[in-house]
């Protein structure tokens, strides 16, 4: 019989591609009508809902996103880093949700085992759960999750890279519809042997209709991230009745 690798041969083939310590991205975010389309099939895009993110991210550490309009004007602020977590809505007028925050592929970027189980807990994906899925498309992936129904992961056999990620929702009509992540246009980015490769583009489905595109920009590592500047954002954002944060800059 051919070999089946089992869940922890598969996770730990996909972070063996984890050639970063340290990374940074701009990402330009556009918001579709799941329920309206144009002529030509497409969804119609909202314009004025479209927004920019800056995130900043050390493994297993340390995650920032600074999420702005067009024009760069601050509308929500997110850091965790040490057990401290900032989750600020600084708009009156716009409010974001965790999944408009979450960079969801570099979320899976750990070298910790038990950190890839945590980001599947988030999506109520249960952990140790792997099949070998054949797709309507003919292609074959692992899937992480229950092997026929509820929220799974698919990756990629070859690449061994993220291709979906899928969840049922309940939306206020009181039924439960697909809700899909779709990573595309993986390209190669780094020099020499840190080379990774990251999807640039990153689309939500809802039941198959477009609601959401990230379109990233300047994805590149870094030897060195802007704490100071990412901590005081973090304290001038924060919540009064926190308490003082200490940071380690020696990171």
């Amino acid at each position: 019989m051919a070999y089946q690798p089992d869940w922890i041969d598969v996770v730990d083939q996909f972070q063996d591609k984890i050639k970063w310590e340290r990374a940074s991205y701009e990402v330009e975010v556009q918001v579709f009508d799941p329920f309206r389309q144009l002529g030509n099939g497409e969804q119609l895009e909202i314009p004025h809902l479209a927004y920019k993110q800056l995130v900043h991210w050390k493994n297993d550490e340390y995650l920032t996103v600074e999420t702005m309009n067009l024009e760069g004007v601050m509308l929500h602020y997110f850091y965790e880093v040490e057990g401290t977590r900032v989750n600020e809505n600084i708009a009156k007028n716009r409010r974001f949700k965790w999944m408009d925050l979450r960079p969801y592929y570099i979320f899976f970027f750990s070298h910790d085992l038990e950190h890839f189980r945590t980001a599947l807990k988030e999506l109520e994906i249960p952990a140790n759960t792997h099949t070998m899925y054949l797709a309507p498309d003919g292609n074959v992936y692992h899937r992480f999750g229950h092997p026929e129904h509820g929220p799974h992961l698919l990756m990629n056999t070859a690449a061994n890279r993220i291709e979906s990620i899928n969840f049922p929702i309940n939306v206020p009509d009181g039924s439960s519809q697909l809700l899909t992540i779709r990573f595309k246009n993986f390209k190669e980015v780094g020099y020499r042997s840190k080379k990774i490769k990251y999807p640039m583009v990153t689309e939500f489905f809802l039941a198959d209709r477009l609601f959401q595109r990230k379109n990233i920009k300047n994805l590149k590592e870094l030897s060195r991230l802007p704490w100071r500047r990412l901590k005081q954002l973090a304290e001038d954002y924060r919540p009064k009745l926190y308490g003082s944060m200490n940071l380690n800059y020696r990171n």
